[in-house]
């Protein structure tokens, strides 16, 4: 269903935002450094550190996708979601930031999990019933504003027709 989907993606974030978090603080504390070792190296210490590997991150590729090279199955773990992190990102600020986005996605799976599918249904008509509502206010105001200022190619055409007749 199309709930269980949501909340397996969601939950896919929240591994990664887990991950990114503890990595971040353990760089931070030196617990974690991959300074000056090749990248094997590196992907060797955060496989022993039980860090999901892009793998566990990322969705299985759709069968609409058949098309598109599989990068993942070259190597089995790869973790370029922390390794390729510029190290600007390593502050305390970050690491704020990466903990309160997992509070967010965890109350939205929380949400999700409580929510039937009629619920769901009837929440998403309502916002599109409200975004429907934004868009005719706003496209009734522009034409209010500029009637005379109708630069479609139809409006153009019948401009040219009705020069070319009074001449």
């Amino acid at each position: 269903m199309r709930i269980d989907h949501q909340i397996q993606v969601l939950e896919k974030d929240l591994l990664k935002l887990k991950n990114e978090s503890k990595f971040v603080e353990e760089v931070i504390d030196g617990v974690v450094d991959l300074g000056r070792k090749k990248q094997s190296e590196s992907f060797e210490i955060l496989k022993g550190r039980n860090y999901a590997s892009d793998k566990d991150i990322v969705s299985p590729p759709k069968p609409s996708d058949r098309l598109l090279p599989l990068t993942l199955l070259e190597e089995d773990y790869t973790y370029h979601y922390l390794y390729r992190k510029p190290m600007g990102s390593m502050t305390l600020e970050k690491m704020e930031e990466l903990r309160k986005q997992i509070v967010k996605v965890k109350a939205h799976i929380e949400e999700l999990s409580s929510t039937s599918i009629y619920e769901l249904w009837r929440n998403e008509l309502d916002k599109f019933e409200e975004e429907y509502e934004k868009f005719i206010a706003d496209r009734e105001k522009r034409a209010a504003i500029a009637p005379s200022q109708d630069r479609s190619p139809q409006r153009k055409t019948e401009k040219r027709k009705t020069e070319k007749r009074k001449r």
